[in-house]
This record gives structure tokens, C-alpha cells and sequence, in this order.
């Protein structure tokens, strides 16, 4: 093989794990590669790290960059990029020593626009792996109907907690033909679900695809983090979808998908706001603020769409139920109840 592989890092302030993630690259067991690291206007000494490196391994190529967040860092990278093929590494993620020669490998034989692995969820804390769920248990080539239904199910299944879809919903632990990507942009607008708004357009300028059963790529995760219960998250994943819904507006096959995503973006963003509740009465207002502003995008036909089939958990049905008929109060008290259940069981 001599196919010249691109690997982007976006980077922002993370002097403190970047070597790691630059050393996965460099130390790889195929090495006709380029690694750009774009630092995103880093304060920290992201910047000189890379750049010290850079001067013992001409490979790594440092390009620092005014703030502008992960989705103009990559686009960034992409066009700085040189190789055939192009990966996206987070800072705090780290490849296995031989990711890229065995992704090529399988790129290459298969003759494919890209492929994908599973993804390690590390938890650095207690030294463990979290939540491994594995895609498929075996390699699968995806092309005509069951790539579009791999974009169906990528269009409806994102949401969920814990979706075995984490390795497709974003751009890491992927290698793609360079001229696959060619005029697809990360859209720099959204601040979040930006990487799934990506790999949606990857997959439609995609004619086969494939998958590989192996953990290829380390994802480090912190336990207990609750980044989606921010008070800008209504704001932030209503834009998501109305990209979402914008994208798909004419092609009315998914809108079964889209309404199952909607609707699971919503429950999981009352469930967030409740347990703020269940933990402080005194931010009710604030959350029935910002589940006003999400319910001004659910429509009469989505309750249809939902008794019609969508496939969701029954408590999902049920919290949505509620909330659609302004029964917060209810919902409220389930939750005060859980909690006090919970602690009841700690004390003894």
C-alpha cells in the first residue's frame, strides 16, 4: 500500500492529553501518513507542543487558527489535506498502533468511498471500558438499499443514549476517499450535531461503504457528564434539526425518521430539564421556558406519525405524552420519586 493518509486533529486547549493523541498517529504501524493539527486559537501550550513535535517528525503539520470551533477547524484540515484518504482524530481520543494500516487495507480491497470501525469508550477515571456495543458482530458491505437504510437509521437512531450508531453519527473513526468529500463541509453555523449534519451528506455522496467489526478507534468519556442539560441546549439542537428537516425536505421517505429523531431529541432534552427540577423546584421557570421554544417545532402530524408507528421506547411515549399535554407536573413528581427511591436505597 501507498496511499497517502491525511489525519486531521482539531485542537483547543488541550495541552494536557494532546501528545497522546499525537503520538497514536505518528506511532502507527502504517506510516505514509500526514497529520495536520489545527489549534483552534488555543490559550494553553497546544500550539508549542505540536510545534516541537513537528520539528523532529516532518509528518506533523501545526496550523493555528483564530476560535471558530471544531466544524471550521475540520473544514480547515480538509483542505489543507494532501492524501488520498482523510481521517478525523479528536484531541482526547487515541488510535490502536494499527488502525490505518488495517483500515486501508480494507478500504482498498473491498474498493470503497469509506469505512468504519467500532469505537472504545474509555473511561480514564476507573481505568475501564464503558458501554462497549458493537455495531454489527461482522464486517458488512453497505451499497444501494442498504446504504440508504443505514442513512435511515442514522437519521432516527442518533439520539438515543448509548446508540450502537455512535460509530457512524460521527466523523472520527472513519477513513475516507479524499474525493468522496469533495464539496461537503462541516456546517460551521451549527454547534451542535455538526459531525452528524457531515456524515448524512458523507453517506448520500456515498455508492459503498464498509464496516469493520474491529475496535479501532479509543474515545475517552467522562463519567457523570451532563453537557446536554446546559440551558443553551434547546437552542443549540432545534437548529440541528431544522438542518436536519431542510436537508430532507424533499425527499418525504424519511419523514418517518425525521419524527422519530425529533421526537427523542425532545423527550431527551425533558428528561434533562426534569432531573434539573427533581434536584431544584426553583428552575421550573427556566425549564418551561426552553421547552416552549422546542415545542414551537412539534407539529399535530408528529403525535399522528408517532401513534402510526415510529418506534420508540414506551417510556419515551409516555414522557412525550405528557409533556405535549402540559402535564409537567406529573412528570416532575415521577422524577422527585425516582429520587428519593434512589436515595432511600443509598442510605440503607
Amino acid at each position: 500500500m501507498n496511499e497517502l493518509v491525511s489525519i486531521i486533529i482539531p485542537a483547543y486547549n488541550a495541552e494536557s492529553y494532546i501528545l497522546r493523541s499525537v503520538y497514536s498517529v505518528l506511532h502507527q504501524s502504517y506510516s505514509y501518513i500526514e497529520l495536520i493539527v489545527i489549534d483552534d486559537g488555543s490559550s494553553d501550550q497546544t500550539a508549542a507542543i505540536c510545534e516541537k513535535l513537528s520539528e523532529k517528525d516532518p509528518r506533523l503539520q501545526v496550523c493555528s487558527v483564530k476560535n471558530g470551533g471544531p466544524a471550521r477547524a475540520r473544514n480547515i484540515g480538509m483542505r489543507l489535506a494532501s492524501g488520498q484518504w482523510i481521517m478525523f482524530l479528536d484531541a482526547d481520543d487515541y488510535l490502536e498502533s494499527q488502525t490505518i494500516e488495517r483500515m486501508l487495507a480494507a478500504a482498498l480491497d473491498k474498493q470503497v468511498d469509506f469505512v468504519f470501525c467500532n469505537i472504545r469508550n474509555v473511561d480514564e477515571v476507573h481505568h475501564s471500558d464503558v458501554d462497549f456495543i458493537p455495531f454489527y458482530a461482522k464486517e458488512i458491505v453497505f451499497e444501494n438499499n442498504s446504504l440508504h437504510e443505514l442513512e435511515y437509521q442514522l437519521v432516527s437512531s442518533v439520539s438515543e443514549t448509548g446508540d450502537p450508531l455512535l460509530c457512524l453519527a460521527g466523523p472520527v473513526c472513519k477513513l475516507i476517499q479524499k474525493e468522496t468529500v469533495q464539496g461537503i463541509l462541516f456546517p460551521e453555523d451549527i454547534l451542535l450535531g455538526e459531525d452528524t449534519c457531515f456524515c448524512l451528506m458523507l453517506l448520500k455522496h456515498s455508492k459503498k461503504v464498509l464496516y469493520i467489526a474491529d475496535v479501532l478507534y479509543d474515545r475517552i468519556v467522562t463519567p457523570g457528564s451532563l453537557s446536554n442539560a446546559r440551558w443553551n441546549y434547546s437552542e443549540r439542537i432545534v437548529k440541528y434539526l431544522n438542518w436536519i428537516i431542510e436537508y430532507y425536505q424533499l425527499d418525504k421517505t424519511f419523514d418517518q425518521y425525521i419524527h422519530t429523531l425529533i421526537i427523542r431529541n425532545y423527550v431527551s432534552m425533558m428528561f434533562q430539564y426534569f432531573v434539573r427540577l427533581a434536584q431544584s423546584a426553583a428552575d421550573y421557570p427556566k425549564c418551561m421556558e426552553h421547552v416552549m421554544l422546542f415545542e414551537k417545532m412539534l407539529q399535530k402530524d408528529l403525535t399522528i406519525g408517532l401513534l402510526k408507528g415510529v418506534k420508540i421506547k414506551a417510556k419515551t411515549k409516555l414522557m412525550y405524552f405528557l409533556s405535549r399535554l402540559h402535564l409537567f407536573f406529573i412528570i416532575f413528581l415521577l422524577f422527585r420519586c425516582k429520587n428519593s427511591a434512589k436515595a432511600s436505597l443509598r442510605d440503607k
